[in-house]
């Protein structure tokens, strides 16, 4: 049975446009004479209600309603405020929870791939209901396409509520995620979210898929710390230094930097500083000026001259050599470069965010890195965790990857099998994220699209020439190089020995040919090996 709707009191210099929409939601309005809370939006204030959660949820729905740009998507995330979900249904789509404030559309084409069914439109149940634990899973069993939801994304609970001619179904993996709180807060709004469920049919643009932090998917603490980290430092000029091991995401946490800082209109300019030659990579940086050198016919403009105005990531820069190390040094310092062949200076205004997986102060006790660069770039160092140090953010990750290669492949995303999930979150994931994404990859490409998804070869095997017992730090790299070296050679056999070009193993590693082969070299890997 659904509340009675609230008055609201509107200050009496507000514009009839707001008022309008209130009293078509079916809210009686009157004016407002009195002074606002300091803390409170000078637009609007809502009485009449019992806690300050209420106030917030109700303070956001109605600035959505006056919002010429409203969509569905920043009316899912306002609900996730006061009820939170890891699965939302509204008519005609789903949110699937990927992040801290990171949600996946899930639209009629994606649930057919993702599940093998077509989509539900569920019908308008007749009244509110909260299912936990073995009751959700009991209602489950009855209705296939919740069944399937539940079984993907390992749900444990609803909380389904009527609003005008569709329903807001809110699902979440916690059994005992909803109360009746929750649900009298949630009737108590149901004007006001049948009015902006449906204006935003036929009124609104396509929701955006992308958001503060991208494609990054995870919601583990250890990945939230992240998360608050970029949020503190983006809107500073601070230089950014990523550590972490490869394969952790850690381009795509430079991009969110750059996203949310105050260069977001500027350039992204991406450099792999292991990729390029070492007597190139001056050039490539600085640039040069025609005659500098034989064969320079024509000006080029270098890497820091093409941010100017935006962010540059230098990733890997670890690798740089050390006779280069000064320039950067100066460049950081100056804020400003001169291109080979120049002696004008040219202004930067570009923001550093650099990254690597070494260890840069043992670098710099070894004498492979200069300690006065480090403190430069050292100003903010953010980590990131390995894959096996955020084990439950792994079925939203396998999830995720297995639908992205369902779309490419055309094939139905049947799920994945129990028994692969529980593989893939106790193996230990030397590559990190991109080896996972390359395990999904392999398993949708061998699958009918009929069955659950399997893994096509035991994780262990990535594993069977490494040392059975680490006595020494020897020991440890060795037992790294070989896991590196039969992980490579894994992937250059799916890409049928191929290293460039499409569907090469480079652009399955999402690296360049070159660092690729670079890496070959150094572990010993020729065309023998694949056989």
């Amino acid at each position: 049975m659904a509340a009675t709707p609230q008055k609201i009191q509107l200050p009496a210099t507000d514009n009839n446009q707001l008022q309008t929409l209130l009293e078509q939601a079916g809210y009686t309005v009157s004016a407002f004479r009195g002074s606002f809370p300091a803390d409170q939006s000078s637009d609007y204030l809502l009485l009449n209600t019992q806690a300050q959660q209420a106030i917030r949820l109700q303070q956001a729905l109605i600035g959505l309603m006056a919002h010429p740009q409203r969509n569905l998507l920043q009316l899912v995330r306002a609900i996730q405020t006061a009820v939170p979900f890891d699965y939302c249904l509204v008519d005609h789509r789903g949110f699937l929870r990927i992040g801290r404030d990171e949600y996946q559309v899930i639209d009629p084409d994606a649930f057919a791939i993702m599940t093998g069914m077509k989509w539900p439109w569920p019908r308008k149940p007749a009244s509110a209901l909260i299912l936990h634990g073995t009751k959700f899973k009991a209602a489950a069993q009855k209705t296939p396409w919740i069944k399937k939801l539940a079984e993907l994304h390992g749900l444990n609970a609803s909380l389904v509520l009527p609003v005008g001619n569709t329903a807001f179904s809110l699902y979440s993996r916690n059994a005992e995620a909803y109360t009746q709180e929750q649900l009298t807060l949630l009737q108590g709004l149901v004007p006001l979210l049948e009015y902006l469920a449906c204006a935003e049919e036929t009124a609104l643009p396509d929701i955006p898929q992308d958001g503060r932090f991208g494609a990054i998917i995870g919601s583990h603490p250890s990945l939230l710390r992240v998360f608050d980290l970029v949020e503190r430092v983006a809107p500073q000029d601070t230089t950014v230094l990523l550590l972490g091991e490869s394969g952790t995401g850690k381009e795509l946490v430079a991009t969110a930097v750059h996203r949310l800082s105050q260069h977001r209109n500027g350039p992204f300019v991406r450099v792999n500083c292991a990729s390029i030659p070492p007597d190139l990579i001056e050039s490539e940086l600085f640039g040069y000026e025609s005659g500098a050198f034989t064969g320079a016919a024509s000006r080029r403009t270098g890497k820091f001259e093409q941010a100017q105005g935006g962010s540059i990531f230098l990733d890997e820069i670890g690798e740089m050599p050390h006779e280069l190390q000064s320039r950067l040094l100066r460049v950081l310092q100056e804020k400003e470069i001169e291109p080979l062949g120049s002696n004008t200076p040219i202004p930067l205004n570009v923001r550093v965010i650099a990254a690597t997986h070494r260890d840069l102060e043992k670098a710099v006790s070894n004498g492979e890195f200069r300690l006065d660069l480090y403190y430069r770039l050292n100003v903010f160092p953010i980590t990131l965790p390995p894959l096996r140090e955020r084990l439950s953010d792994i079925p939203p990750l396998a999830t995720h990857f297995a639908l992205l290669a369902a779309k490419r492949l055309g094939k139905p995303f049947p799920g994945i099998s129990p028994q692969m999930m529980s593989a893939l979150e106790t193996f230990h994931w030397p590559g990190n994220i991109r080896e996972l994404e390359n395990i999904i990859t392999q398993a949708a490409i061998l699958s009918d699209g009929k069955s659950p998804l399997e893994l096509p070869k035991p994780l262990n095997n990535l594993l069977h020439s490494t040392p059975s017992v680490i006595t020494n730090l020897q020991d440890l790299k060795l037992a790294q190089q070989q896991t590196e070296r039969e992980y490579l050679l894994s992937i250059l056999r799916q890409a049928n020995g191929k290293v460039r070009g499409k569907n090469g193993a480079a652009a399955i590693l999402r690296v360049k040919p070159t660092t690729l082969e670079s890496r070959m070299e150094k572990l010993g890997i020729s065309r023998r090996d694949l056989h």
